[in-house]
């Protein structure tokens, strides 16, 4: 395969998938160590800004014209591909963190409030499920939590006014309740003197973690966001912000379909890309043929059923919003094809060369909690596709590693925005 420039590679992809209800992205949405294999050639270091930045611009623009109606889209692709989607997901990731969150209140002073990261927070639906957890379990447990809730969105979404679906007149518009007014609202459903304490945070993960001080969070937790990072190096982040005897409890999709242009030639042809178009893909990619069939072989039986899926919720996606018309999609939406999924092995490889350790046994005993505890737990059975697990920090704390995100120089670096909370006093005051 010959190396190429990723603006080369843009170029042609846009053009490969015009037509398509499903555009492809900026080819900067796939992990670093998958553009390996799309440009034929390592990453150099003074891109890495530059990628994260493009991908950062690619997901918020998707996100900023997204709608109830295109999460329904996702929503019927899901039901349609057999997939347990971001719900189930959260209540797993809520019954494997609680044991870890009750024990370590247990070993803190009774006046120190654990703080507990939610990364990726969107409008709270991660941290609202693990509270729920928590009102199950024990009351108690609420108010002594500080929960801190992650999203970059959050800077860019306030209140705002937006045509109603249902109407044609662009005249008349309704109000569009931000994230953060949401979360605020889910919270009110909690009595008053069990609400935690929240402080919601609008800041891209790079920035706002470089900001903190080492061991600041005693758990962190992230419900189907961490593929939107683009550089698995967040892991080293992770490490130097997480508690000694802290734990981190993730949720998120996993997949092998980005990690070689051969996996997606079957995808194009669902998409119904024309066949010429196709020629074009495998002749630009350097393909041989049935290459995608001679990389499978070697991925084990989850991975396999994980690709599988993943080309299933693809192709179903795609009907969903042909069905719906290009013409409304434009204006509605800009779902695209490229994430930045790893497979779970993959991730679990890269967290545990940032120090962590995915192994039951020890982090039954670093958490000190009951032997049954789950620490690992695939919410679509035989597949790694969506999975929910814990890590804990491997001792000695401290590794040899270069600096981890050294952060956006200069007057462009974002600043970090702490928004106020538009709900009565009694929950903003509480600590």
């Amino acid at each position: 395969m010959q190396q190429r420039m990723r603006e080369e590679v843009n170029e042609f992809l846009e053009r490969i998938f015009r037509g398509s209800p499903l555009s492809s992205g900026p080819i900067e949405r796939i992990f670093f160590n998958y553009l390996r294999n799309w440009l034929g050639r390592p990453i150099k270091d003074e891109e890495r800004v530059e990628i994260r930045e493009i991908a950062k611009e690619s997901y918020d623009g998707e996100w900023k014209k997204s709608c109830a109606e295109t999460h329904s889209y996702i929503e019927e692709a899901e039901r349609k591909t057999g997939l347990s989607g971001n719900v189930a997901m959260n209540q797993k990731l809520s019954m494997m963190v609680l044991p870890f969150i009750t024990a370590l209140l247990e070993k803190r002073r009774k006046n120190r409030k654990l703080r507990i990261l939610d990364i990726g927070a969107g409008s709270g639906s991660t941290t609202q499920a693990v509270l729920y957890a928590m009102r199950m379990e024990c009351l108690e447990l609420i108010e002594r939590c500080h929960f801190v809730t992650l999203e970059p969105a959050y800077a860019k979404v306030e209140e705002e006014d937006v045509l109603n679906p249902d109407e044609k007149d662009p005249r008349l518009m309704i109000r569009k309740p931000s994230n953060m007014a949401q979360m605020a609202a889910k919270l009110r459903e909690l009595h008053g003197i069990y609400r935690p304490r929240w402080t919601p945070v609008g800041d891209v993960f790079e920035t706002y973690m470089t900001s903190l001080a080492p061991n600041y969070f005693d758990v962190i937790i992230s419900g189907s966001a961490m593929h939107h990072i683009p550089d698995p190096k967040y892991w080293f982040v992770l490490k130097d912000k997480l508690a000694d005897d802290g734990i981190i409890v993730f949720a998120d999709w996993f997949t092998n379909i980005f990690s070689h242009p051969a996996l997606l030639v079957p995808t194009l042809r669902d998409l119904q890309i024309p066949g010429r178009d196709i020629r074009k893909y495998e002749d630009f990619f350097g393909l041989e043929m049935q290459q995608s069939l001679e990389i499978e072989s070697t991925f084990t039986e989850e991975q396999a059923k994980s690709l599988e899926q993943m080309r299933g919720y693809i192709r179903n996606l795609s009907d969903e919003l042909r069905r719906a018309g290009k013409s409304k999609m434009e204006g509605d939406s800009a779902l695209l094809l490229f994430e930045g999924h790893h497979s779970h092995a993959e991730t679990i490889k890269a967290a545990t060369e940032a120090g962590f350790t995915s192994d039951r046994d020890d982090i039954i005993k670093h958490g000190g909690v009951d032997a049954r505890t789950n620490t690992t737990f695939n919410v679509n059975p035989g597949s790694d596709i969506s999975t929910v697990f814990a890590l804990a920090p491997r001792k000695p704390k401290r590794v040899s590693r270069p600096p981890p995100f050294s952060g956006i120089p200069g007057p462009n670096r974002p600043q970090q925005q702490v928004l106020k909370l538009p709900v009565p006093p009694r929950l903003t005051q509480r600590r």
